[in-house]
């Protein structure tokens, strides 16, 4: 049964890289935050790429999450605190939330090392929080619940 269920990942695997040129697998934390995520391609049949792809970042697996970062709670139904540890003030530190479709909710371009989100005004919803620390990003998903 085990080798029939890891041929058959294999063949569906195989078939959407020929269906869809790529093949992106993601990994999430107990919290259900994503910590990495891996894209796989394959060459296509035919079609047109409308956007420019660097082959460096392809196969390669990217990490979106630090261990030295914590959100909290999640699911919240108020505030979310952002904890920064492993830095000092001197380090640029700053945050947006903004939802599914894109829109900014909450930007803090000069963000501390210990931050208070108020989320009482916006609605239940999935939320992303994207933090930046000096160069490197990490995006965080952000549950909002009554």
């Amino acid at each position: 049964m085990k080798i029939t269920r890891e041929i058959a990942v294999i063949v569906l695997f195989l078939v959407s890289i020929a269906a869809r040129g790529q093949t992106i697998v993601f990994d999430y934390d107990d919290s259900g935050n994503r910590v990495s995520r891996e894209l796989y391609t394959g060459q296509l049949k035919s079609g047109i790429i409308d956007f420019p792809v660097q082959e460096s970042l392809l196969n390669d697996t990217i990490e979106v999450t630090d261990p030295s970062i914590l959100v909290f709670p999640n699911p919240s139904k108020s505030y979310v605190f952002l904890e920064i540890k492993k830095l000092t003030q001197e380090n640029l530190i700053s945050y947006i939330l903004f939802d599914l479709q894109g829109m900014i909710l909450i930007e803090e371009p000069h963000g501390t090392l210990f931050n208070s989100i108020d989320m009482t005004r916006i609605p239940k919803g999935i939320y992303i929080l994207r933090v930046k620390i000096d160069n490197d990003v990490f995006d965080y998903k952000i549950v909002k619940s009554y």
